[in-house]
């Protein structure tokens, strides 16, 4: 029986989980580097005040159009089973010293 697998046109794909958690700082602060190899990530905001995120303009800011708010618990994620994950830089804006917890998924090509 041949190998189902040798010859599909599938590409496969190893991935590795980055932490990127910071403290904020009050000001817009870069979080992710801009990473062609992105293939997902998770934003959630773990402090007690709204926290902002955007990958759409160069920083985050407070009721900006392209910056969307992150309440407190909650999340913000894409992964490349829903589609477009942004590959860009990606900004956030929160109270001084506030927790956020952040992952981004890289993955890497390794064969057909």
């Amino acid at each position: 029986m041949p190998d189902p697998f040798i010859n599909t046109g599938l590409k496969t794909y190893t991935s590795t989980i980055k932490n990127r958690s910071v403290a904020l700082s009050g000001a817009s602060q870069l979080l992710m580097a801009a990473n062609p190899l992105r293939k997902g990530f998770l934003i959630q905001n773990d402090g007690a005040n709204v926290a902002y995120v955007t990958w759409l303009v160069a920083t985050a800011a407070a009721d900006a159009s392209g910056v969307f708010e992150i309440a407190v618990g909650a999340a913000v994620s894409f992964d490349h089973a829903t589609g477009h994950v942004p590959t860009g830089n990606v900004f956030v804006l929160g109270t001084a010293a506030q927790p956020l917890y952040a992952q981004e998924d890289v993955g890497y090509h390794i064969g057909t």
